[in-house]
């Protein structure tokens, strides 16, 4: 029997982390005004994913929300408020846009864990998910705000609810935890 390796399952917390955040560096990047609330999701374009809650929300929503999404934006149709940025294979970068968003989104409502959930969390990044699945047993209101359920308008009453409230002051708490 040859060797077996096994890699634990964890976050680089050297390599997501909130000090990589250039908020004014991407909202220029972006061609964004500076009261722009951005959220952002990294991940594959897959269904279960459930981007397409996302963009509703975000469109819900309007005026000053912007929806970046990295990777799962590919071949979706062009959307007001949507920015979809290729594919990123460097973690640090992608660690650089999710610490420099306001908060992550993840609307997969069957996720068994969510690791970019941590690793947002590990960025200082405040966290909206579904109240079902793996994300729900990480993310609290101490961290983030959790939908009812993955409805556009629960969904859009979730980010609401967690940009009434201290953003930063979460963020630092999703680090911590």
């Amino acid at each position: 029997i040859a060797d077996i390796r096994i890699v634990p399952l964890g976050v680089e917390v050297d390599t997501f982390r909130p000090d990589r955040r250039d908020r004014a560096g991407l909202i220029k990047r972006l061609g964004l005004p500076s009261d722009a609330r951005l959220l952002c999701f990294a991940g594959r374009p897959a269904k279960e994913k459930n981007v397409d809650v996302l963009i509703d929300a975000v469109q819900r929503l309007g005026a000053p929300y912007h929806l970046v999404l990295v990777g799962a934006g590919a071949g979706l149709p062009a959307e007001d408020r949507v920015i979809s940025l290729p594919y990123e294979r460097d973690p640090k970068v992608v660690a650089r846009i999710i610490a420099s968003c306001d908060a992550f989104v993840h609307a997969n409502d069957k996720e068994p864990f969510g690791l970019i959930v941590l690793e947002a969390m590990a960025c200082g990044r405040p966290v909206v998910g579904v109240n079902a699945g793996g994300v729900a047993e990480t993310v609290d209101e101490s961290v983030g705000q959790l939908a009812a359920s993955a409805d556009p308008a629960d969904y859009a009453a979730a980010v609401e609810a967690l940009f009434a409230r201290d953003i930063e002051a979460i963020g630092a708490a999703a680090r911590v935890k």
